[in-house]
């Protein structure tokens, strides 16, 4: 009873003022009608293809659509809105006036700044905000801010996660390194795989002028597509395409200059050197010593000529010019587009007569057969021609740090002739000189890489891609040495008082030929899946892959000529010759092989309004390195992320542009095994058995039982990270936490 009166008193006290107030003729409250109007429309590509997903919305207004799979829209407006904004990732926003018109055409031109958004991956492009992967990615144009002779060189601190190390100086030699995330093998091969715009290429055959992108992939997320070849990351370049308009013509030339930057700092003077070697041969028990006689004959200094004090490093060691020009026409129309390149550098070496050029051309041509259908080819081709003296810049250089001080080149009465050393016995450090006299080594690469692709969208949904491919490497390889003369400074011959002829002489006498011939044919189909409705976005890709891969490989070597000026093989008779000879101043030297590899692999990707973000792969792979029994492996992977700037509560964070986490598992794959490391072998040498009352058969004997249930390395990897963006730009960081067992 008491909570009723209460109640009624309060309504008491409140509607009385009401009843007080005497009722105005004059209106307290007064309201509008807003007018809205239904503007329809369609948007398409440069080509007049539809587009789908693309966002509309009304300047000054909340209203927003998104564009169906044709590239219609319908949207209702107030009517005091008079501009529609027209966005979508990698073309120009548009802004169109809609004042009087109720049905609107509207089409989107690529960006070229908007485009380094997406990124390519396995089979395929990604928009970077939709990554859920650790993916690293670096223009053609940040690479070519340097001068660099080889493409490979530039990426060297410009994507984290990924080491690049040059193993030699040496022109043609000092292709790098690369690792990436550290070893992902035991004993194996633990350089990535490199794919050029797709399959199977060299990085070192490209001009630097001739990428468009390269993007690593660095965890199992990203590199799982490619199993059992990803166990060691996957490395992506991409080639620059022609784009519609008018021919453009662009040329480029670098010239670097390279110096030593700091060089052993050794005893120059020949006194005290042959003074403190005499020191150390006593205590050592080595039996040859320097005369105290010479020791004061260059201690003198009176015949500088006949008693120097030599610094090799300082005579051999010089600077080098490497000049790389590069020339390139593209342009096209809206149906065809080209891009025509072709590249030369001229690299010498700080040490004489080592000099590598390249020649490399590149054509990337497409063309529309009609809007459902693109067709184009690739082809890149390459010749190398590396010269050098018998000794790899590594040996040449020690044979410089080891020359002491006591002679120079040659020696001192004019003759030219070649110093080999100063005494007999001093030991079996060669003069440099001596490289550069006992002939030369040759090798020259051929290589060519052709694409030939088409690309067929049907069903709105849909679209076909097929690419066959083929890489084709001929590698000749020539060692000639011959006798040459080198004379003793110091020790005459007692019947002719001249200086008396070194012992010393070529390491591989004759010629050495080598030819070897690779042959890497590709071919992969995939059909992709896209679609978006109300807030979900879906692409799925499934798709086939078979790969080739044949070694071939012979060396010859003779000896025996008429004339030790003949550098040809031809020139030289059979006697002594020998077939696969091995010598340490030789290439390695491979046997052929030959293994193929089949393959199925699947993608799905998922996001919800573009804040919630889900990846899976899948890849089934086969090869001939294994026995047919373990053959076969599974490579999956999944992944997600989380783009929280997309989240309500962050919209008024205005200084944080991205902020996504990330969290990835996958397995991966190490195939680059031995091609026949599961295969008992024979051997026939020696074997072979009299029958009956005939000659010898040969025969053969198994000498080799191997481990049958051997299979590629399998990695593990873990994954946890974010990206973050600040000031569109100003300042951006990507974090990275992984596993890798």
């Amino acid at each position: 009873m008491k909570s009723n009166m209460l109640a009624i008193g309060i309504g008491l006290v409140l509607s009385g003022p009401v009843m007080a107030t005497p009722i105005s003729d004059t209106p307290r409250f007064s309201y509008s009608k807003s007018v809205y109007q239904v503007i329809t429309g369609k948007v398409t590509n440069e080509s007049g293809e539809p587009m789908a997903g693309v966002n509309v919305s009304a300047r000054g207004s909340a209203q927003t659509v998104t564009t169906s799979q044709e590239g219609t829209f319908s949207i209702d407006v107030p009517d005091s809105i008079t501009v529609l904004v027209f966005s979508y990732v990698g073309h120009t926003t548009q802004e169109v006036n809609i004042a009087g018109q109720t049905n609107i055409s509207v089409q989107l031109v690529a960006d070229a700044k908007s485009l380094e958004d997406v990124v390519v991956v396995g089979y395929g492009t990604q928009r970077k905000a939709n990554l859920t992967g650790a993916v690293g990615t670096v223009s053609g144009n940040v690479l070519t801010q340097r001068p660099a002779p080889n493409a490979a060189t530039l990426l060297q601190g410009r994507i984290t996660g990924l080491q690049v190390t040059q193993p030699s100086a040496e022109p043609g030699r000092d292709n790098p390194n690369f690792l990436i995330r550290g070893r992902g093998s035991f004993g194996g091969n633990t350089a990535p795989l490199v794919l050029i715009d797709g399959v199977t290429g060299s990085f070192n055959n490209l001009s630097p002028d001739d990428i468009e992108n390269v993007t690593v992939l660095k965890d199992a997320a990203s590199a799982s597509i490619y199993g059992a070849r990803a166990a060691n990351g996957v490395i992506l370049v991409t080639t620059k395409k022609g784009r519609s308009g008018a021919p453009t013509v662009s040329y480029r030339m670098n010239v670097s200059r390279y110096t030593p930057t700091d060089l052993p700092d050794f005893i120059d003077n020949s006194a005290e050197y042959m003074t403190m070697f005499n020191a150390a041969a006593a205590r050592s028990g080595v039996a040859f010593r320097y005369p105290q006689a010479d020791i004061d004959r260059y201690a003198s200094g009176t015949d500088p000529n006949r008693y120097p004090n030599f610094s090799s490093t300082d005579y051999y060691f010089n600077s080098a010019l490497v000049t790389n020009q590069n020339i390139s026409i593209s342009g096209g129309t809206e149906k065809s587009t080209y891009n025509l390149s072709v590249g030369y550098l001229n690299q010498d070496a700080m040490l004489d007569q080592y000099k590598f050029k390249r020649y490399n051309a590149l054509l990337n041509y497409s063309t529309k057969l009609n809007k459902a259908v693109t067709v184009g080819s690739i082809v890149n081709i390459t010749y190398k021609d590396r010269k050098e003296p018998p000794f790899t810049g590594e040996n040449m250089a020690l044979l410089v740090y080891a020359a002491g001080p006591l002679y120079g080149p040659f020696l001192p009465d004019g003759s030219g002739r070649i110093v080999s050393r100063g005494y007999e016995a001093e030991g079996r450090n060669r003069n440099p000189q001596e490289a550069y006299a006992m002939g030369y080594q040759n090798m020259k690469e051929y290589n060519f890489n052709g694409q030939a692709y088409i690309d067929v969208k049907f069903l709105r949904k849909f679209t076909w891609s097929s690419k066959a491919a083929i890489n084709y490497v001929d590698e000749y390889y020539k060692m000639y040495q011959h006798p040459y003369e080198a004379y003793l400074l110091n020790e005459n011959n007692p019947a002719t008082g001249y200086n008396r002829m070194s012992t010393f002489g070529p390491d591989i006498v004759g010629v050495t030929d080598q030819y070897a011939k690779t042959l890497n044919p590709t071919i992969y189909s995939t059909l992709t899946y896209e679609n978006r409705f109300g807030n979900h976005s879906v692409k799925a890709l499934a798709g086939f892959e078979q790969l080739y891969n044949r070694y071939q490989t012979l060396r010859g070597r003779r000896i025996n000529t008429v004339s030790t000026a003949l550098t040809e093989i031809a020139g030289y008779t059979a006697a002594g010759e020998a077939i696969n000879f091995t010598h340490p101043r030789l290439p390695s030297l491979a046997g052929p092989s030959e293994w193929g590899m089949q393959s199925g692999f699947s993608r799905i990707n998922y996001d919800y309004d573009g804040k919630y973000l889900l990846e899976a792969n899948i890849r089934y792979d086969g090869t001939s390195k294994v026995s047919p029994n373990y053959r076969w492996g599974f490579f999956p992977s999944v992944s997600a992320g989380w783009l929280m700037t997309r989240e309500r509560f962050m919209e008024n964070i205005n200084w944080l542009s991205s902020l996504k986490l990330r969290a990835s598992y996958g397995t991966l794959g190490n195939q680059d095994i031995a091609t026949y490391a599961y295969q008992n072998t024979l051997t026939i040498a020696n074997v072979n058995y009299p029958f009956g009352n005939s000659g010898l058969t040969q025969g053969a004997v198994l000498n080799s039982y191997r481990d049958q249930s051997i299979r590629w390395e399998s990695t593990r990897v873990i994954d946890f990270g974010f990206d973050v963006d600040i000031k569109k730009g100003l300042f951006s960081a990507t974090f990275d936490w992984f596993d890798k067992t």
